[in-house]
């Protein structure tokens, strides 16, 4: 993995280094902004706390010099995303994201002074560095990768052609090892990615403090994988036995016991915890993994059913409540754990339940009378998106701004969105400004206000500079996997409104 070219030294204006998009720590688009890399470094890993380091220290640690190297005329940094992004945010304030600004520490101009430029290595590509960055953060002496973390870099040198020698010999790992790496990174992926997390679950989720071996070797064991419809192609590759509805909420209800705080202010299972003993505990909140669960119980390698699930007389034990000991699932209010998840007690002709929905757009019905919404609705059922993205594209940007409207309007406050219109927008406040004043004013507009913020902060995270990019035709193209995601986190909350249900 190394480059031909030469290292070289250089001093750099801080404030015009450029964060990583691929930085491991952080899940970004590579198209993410330099706010939204910065939001997710504080979210992530402890930005403010090395920046109250800085301070204290008077500058930069010596001897831990910055990397960087040349894209596109630019330089972007390659090791020292933390250091480089604190000492951007102390330099200027009106870089703090909101909701950090008053806990930010401030510094005095000499720390200023002594950190307005940085001396960096200049690597003369990433491949020429990942060997040293890799081995840095395998090892002490910095804050080390989290596991999502390592799972994202493997993946990545792995698309950008390296083999899986390469990758292994930078991570200090045998290649027999290197699969089930993998293996336990697509599943820890695939949870953090889940839409069920509410924003203190995901904090917990990502902490660099997180113990996930627990939660992975769990599906090591014995029909664990079987039970919640696992399977591996190509030695790493996650696929599903079962419906998305089913294998979810296996993984949801297996994550909250074995990741997120319970009661006791710790997981309610760790690596003693026995199959049976989980499958008993989760499924006593679930009439939906209930049955699955006993459904295959006498095709599943676990040994026994869990005391009572099988017994034909003298009740069921998974009909018990489960106790009150402080070790229960720590499921919210409204989980996706309810029997409303449960394929089988849904009405089949209600469009907006899970089983109706298509990979995009296709079971999309409109019954308000709303000319707009009639047009979008029967334009984005119809569209070919795998033929036609871009086009796909403009319905799904339009479709999610006219629902919001829609929605504004109903509720009357209209008015109130012009009236906070910049002067520069004129009559078009556009979809920027639209979500944010749905997130500002959920609770005068809809039903269930905390959902949908959280659905329009994940559009405006993942989805519109996507959408904008493609209009406009620059940087990006269309493509299905990412319209068919977008498609999967607005579904519902569209059908919502296109059923008059606000």
């Amino acid at each position: 993995m190394s480059g031909e070219k030469k290292w070289s030294v250089e001093d750099l204006d801080t404030i015009k280094i450029l964060l990583d998009a691929e930085n491991p720590r952080i899940d970004v688009r590579q198209n993410a902004t330099q706010d939204l890399i910065r939001k997710r470094l504080l979210e992530t890993a402890q930005v403010d706390e090395l920046a109250k380091k800085i301070i204290k220290f008077g500058g930069l640690f010596p001897g831990e010099r910055i990397i960087v190297t040349k894209e596109f005329g630019k330089y972007v940094v390659l090791e020292g995303n933390r250091r480089v992004c604190a000492c951007q945010l102390l330099l200027d304030p009106d870089l703090i994201p909101s909701g950090y600004k008053s806990s930010f520490p401030a510094a005095d101009s000499v720390l200023r002074e002594t950190i307005s430029s940085s001396a960096v290595e200049i690597a003369p590509s990433r491949e020429a560095a990942e060997v040293t960055i890799t081995q840095k953060h395998s090892g002490s002496g910095v804050l080390e990768w989290t596991p999502a973390a390592n799972h994202r870099r493997m993946k990545r040198l792995l698309d950008r052609g390296h083999s899986i020698d390469e990758v292994a010999n930078s991570f200090g790992i045998r290649k027999s090892d290197f699969n089930r790496y993998l293996r336990e990174g697509e599943i820890l992926q695939y949870t953090v990615n889940m839409k069920c997390w509410s924003a203190d679950e995901l904090d917990q989720l990502n902490s660099p403090f997180i113990k996930t071996n627990p939660f992975t070797r769990f599906f090591t064991l014995s029909g664990v994988k079987d039970a919640v419809g696992i399977k591996y192609d190509n030695g790493y590759k996650l696929k599903w036995t079962k419906k998305r509805a089913v294998h979810d909420l296996w993984i949801e209800s297996i994550a909250r016991g074995f990741l997120l705080k319970g009661a006791a202010g710790k997981p309610i299972f760790n690596t003693r915890s026995k199959p049976d003993d989980v499958f008993s505990k989760i499924t006593s909140t679930s009439s939906l993994l209930k049955r699955d669960y006993l459904k295959q119980a006498s095709d599943m390698s676990l040994g026994t059913v869990p005391d009572g699930q099988a017994k034909a007389s003298g009740g069921n034990a998974l009909d018990a409540e489960p106790s009150d000991d402080g070790n229960t699932i720590p499921f919210p209010q409204k989980s996706s754990s309810d029997d409303a998840s449960d394929p089988s007690l849904v009405n089949k002709d209600t469009p907006s339940k899970p089983h109706s929905v298509g990979k995009f757009f296709e079971k999309l019905e409109c019954n308000v009378s709303d000319d707009r919404l009639n047009a979008l609705a029967k334009e984005i059922r119809q569209i070919r998106y795998q033929n036609y993205p871009i086009s796909a594209t403009f319905l799904s940007r339009a479709l999610l701004e006219s629902s919001l409207i829609y929605c504004i309007k109903a509720k009357k406050v209209y008015g109130d969105m012009m009236k906070s219109v910049p002067s520069n927008y004129k009559k078009d406040p556009g979809l920027k400004h639209i979500i944010k004043f749905s997130i500002e004013r959920a609770d005068d507009i809809f039903a269930n206000p905390e959902r949908v913020r959280s659905l329009l902060n994940r559009w405006l995270t993942n989805h519109k500079d996507y959408c904008d990019l493609v209009v406009h035709g620059e940087w990006i193209k269309a493509n299905n996997t990412t319209l068919e995601q977008l498609a999967s986190e607005t579904f519902f909350f569209v059908q919502k409104v296109l059923n008059g249900d606000i």
